[in-house]
């Protein structure tokens, strides 16, 4: 469908509003499980509505491939760059970000739950809650927060109390059960399938694990264990060595009571069955063409009907992947009505997930050096784990946010730490020192390197710019200018004093802003010869050394007559 623009006061959106987009260059909607579901729309600067296009106003667009089509409010539009324009947009159940709730406690019904949430917040809210969950218990969320953050992403919310797969329909909020549903539908190479990558992360896969319950006997921490320690998952023996996870089941017994060991290992084994922990958690990205035109478009008719939270079979011989998984994010192409992509396996952590309610409302890069990306790419989406912490203060509030590589402050070493000083970057534990990378809340950064493609800026302060390999220097403070020939051991400056070529640390050719100009032609060490001439009412030439003309000597004399040099020797005229 082609995107309609709209006024940031719209309310119905069943109109065509400002107008369509129909000049949008390209439109593309993303949407994770439980996580993003944002518009991104490339818009000519000679279009019919670009003068149109501001912060605030909302997007309708086709999201997928079954839903009806969604509202999406603009958050960030870059410059203009080759004409065009990128616009950003959020779907607009983004906006329970901005409605708190001052505290919030609810027992009874998910449901009952849910519509006390919404009823209870500080504005009035378009927004209604459904669910297809029919389990009871209780929802407790002491401090203030947005509906958002009571929905998931917070200890304590919905999502982390009752699982579940959210499904946002423009105003309409609801909590699956299970979201998706396997339709039989194969993805395989050679019919529908154009690219995959496939990524194994063993960070969370586990030979075993180590059952225990920890008990309050008389004032003192008893713990009981297993007698032979551990049990071993199924495939336990096909790796190379053993890896344990520590698992409290301490919850399922009676304080008062002996620990039943039997029970404990039933409980034990039963963690591993649902858990799967010996099992490598993949992820698949699929990438397909839309074949709709041919004559095998029947082949992958029924592709067009997978949907977000689904379950797949993905079929390619050369990387063994034949198995199920669930698709997890979605990149659908509002203006050729197809997806573009579809990622399917385990949902990485997310920090932006983990964070719901925040809107982040930042730069792309425009320009990219392939190499630093590439890494820095890989470093980041290449998830290997890790643990965030939130600290709080003596009166229980958070104070700051910690990301390490272990879950104790005292063991870590690979630190993320950020409070109302800064964010930085410590591989020395927790105590810093925060020299890799600091952002501090006087305006400065600290980095060992900065990728860059573009800088613009109306203002740099600096004290010296140079190459990697030292050919070109500008130094900011003394205005000194160096171009360098590493072959011929020649250079070039350009300061205050003046511009000189030089050859080594011998000037060969200088000019200066005085009037001077000087040659030397002679070996390092031998005297100078050149020409100088010095300001004044009549100037000045000096012959340093001999001159001749036609192979006889010479010399210059000033003519006071004539009140100009003349060159006087034998056969000159």
């Amino acid at each position: 469908m082609t995107p309609i623009l709209y006024e940031n006061t719209e309310t119905e959106f069943a109109s065509d509003g400002i107008g369509t987009l129909t000049d949008a260059i390209s439109c593309v909607v993303t949407e994770e499980r439980n996580g993003a579901f944002e518009l991104e729309m490339a818009y000519p600067m000679d279009g019919m509505h670009f003068d149109k296009i501001a912060r605030g106003q909302y997007i309708k667009a086709k999201p997928n491939s079954h839903s009806d089509p969604q509202i999406f409010r603009i958050y960030r539009i870059t410059r203009p760059m080759n004409g065009n324009i990128t616009v950003y947009a959020e779907h607009i159940s983004y906006e329970l970000a901005g409605n708190m709730v001052l505290g919030f406690s609810a027992k009874g019904t998910v449901l009952s739950m849910l519509e006390n949430l919404f009823s209870d917040a500080a504005f009035s809210t378009p927004f209604t809650p459904h669910t297809d969950m029919n389990a009871t218990g209780e929802v407790s969320i002491g401090e203030p927060c947005s509906i958002r953050a009571c929905l998931g992403g917070k200890e304590g919310s919905f999502l982390d109390t009752f699982g579940g797969e959210y499904e946002f329909d423009n105003f309409d909020v609801t909590l699956w059960q299970h979201r998706g549903e396997d339709r039989g539908v194969s993805i395989e190479y050679g019919k529908n399938l154009t690219d995959v990558s496939q990524e194994e992360n063993i960070e969370s896969t586990y030979t075993s694990i180590i059952p225990y319950v920890k008990r309050n006997v008389n004032g003192e921490d008893v713990y009981t264990y297993l007698p032979e320690k551990y049990l071993d998952a199924p495939n336990a023996g096909i790796f190379p060595r053993k890896k344990a996870l520590l698992v409290d089941f301490s919850s399922n017994f009676n304080q008062q009571e002996e620990v039943d060991t039997q029970k404990l290992a039933e409980l034990g084994e039963a963690y591993i069955e649902n858990n799967a922990i010996d099992i490598p958690k993949v992820s698949l990205n699929v990438s397909f063409i839309d074949l709709r035109k041919t004559e095998e478009y029947r082949n992958i008719a029924p592709l067009e009907e997978v949907r977000l939270c689904d379950t797949v079979t993905v079929k390619f011989p050369a990387l063994q992947v034949n198995q199920k998984a669930k698709v997890i994010a979605t990149v659908y192409d509002v203006l050729m009505e197809r997806y573009d992509s579809i990622s399917i396996g385990e949902t990485r952590s997310n920090f932006v997930n983990a964070c719901a309610g925040l809107t982040q409302d930042t730069a792309a890069a425009e320009n990219k050096i392939p190499g630093q990306i590439a890494n820095a790419t890989q470093l980041i989406t290449g998830n290997r784990g890790g643990h965030v912490v939130i600290k709080t203060d003596t009166n229980g509030k958070p104070m700051e946010i910690l990301i390490m590589d272990t879950d104790n402050v005292e063991t870590a070493k690979n630190v993320w730490r950020w409070n109302l000083g800064g964010l930085g970057f410590s591989d020395s534990g927790y105590e810093g020192p925060y020299d890799k990378i600091a952002l501090t809340m006087d305006g400065a950064i600290n980095a060992d390197l900065i990728t860059v493609g573009n800088i613009a800026a109306n203002i740099i302060r600096g004290g010296a710019l140079t190459s990697l390999e030292g050919g070109l220097s500008l130094d900011l403070d003394s205005g000194s200018f160096t171009l360098k020939t590493e072959e011929s051991d020649y250079s070039i400056s350009l300061n205050n004093a003046g511009i000189s070529i030089s050859k080594g640390n011998t000037r060969r050719i200088w000019i200066t802003a005085i009037g001077t100009i000087g040659l030397y032609g002679g070996e390092e060490g031998d005297p100078m010869t050149g020409i100088t001439f010095l300001g004044g009412s009549f100037p000045q030439i000096t012959i340093e050394d001999s001159m001749t003309f036609k192979n006889k000597p010479c010399s210059w004399e000033y003519d006071s007559t004539r009140q100009k040099y003349i060159l006087v020797g034998e056969d000159i005229g």
